[in-house]
């Protein structure tokens, strides 16, 4: 790559880095809003879809920008939040928990990009995760 490539790319990882942050806050505050709120109807199809898209989002983002870490762990958000999207149901307060403990490791994961968009984070919870949010979801889709 040559210099105008380069900074071109550290851009990218700048504005990533800002976007990503917004996702995982859309997701944070959803997780809370099934907390606290109980939603049903209108008001659990609206955060269901908020949350759903910002883990959407966060996904291609990462795509876009290589960052192959951080893509299935979206991947495994999405699907989850898929699941009950069609259901049509608040998730379980074990998947609740479940979700919160990965997007605060995926936040602190996102902080440790460096401008060259290597992670130097600690990534072995957040795969355990991935995998505990994968078997939920097999059994979900049962």
């Amino acid at each position: 790559m040559n210099q105008s490539d380069n900074d071109f790319f550290r851009e990218l990882i700048s504005v990533f880095k800002l976007e990503s942050e917004e996702h995982i806050q859309m997701i944070k505050k959803g997780l809370d809003e099934f907390e606290s709120d109980s939603p049903e109807g209108a008001a659990l199809d609206d955060i269901l879809e908020r949350v759903h898209r910002a883990a959407h989002s966060l996904k291609g983002a990462a795509r876009t920008i290589g960052l192959t870490d951080i893509e299935p762990v979206c991947q495994a958000m999405e699907s989850v939040f898929s699941v009950y999207k069609r259901k049509k149901i608040a998730p379980a307060s074990e998947i609740i928990v479940l979700m919160q403990q990965a997007v605060d490791q995926l936040g602190k994961i996102l902080l440790s990009i460096n401008e060259e968009g290597q992670v130097s984070g600690d990534k072995s919870g957040l795969v355990r995760l991935m995998d505990e949010m994968n078997k939920q979801l097999s059994v979900m889709s049962e």
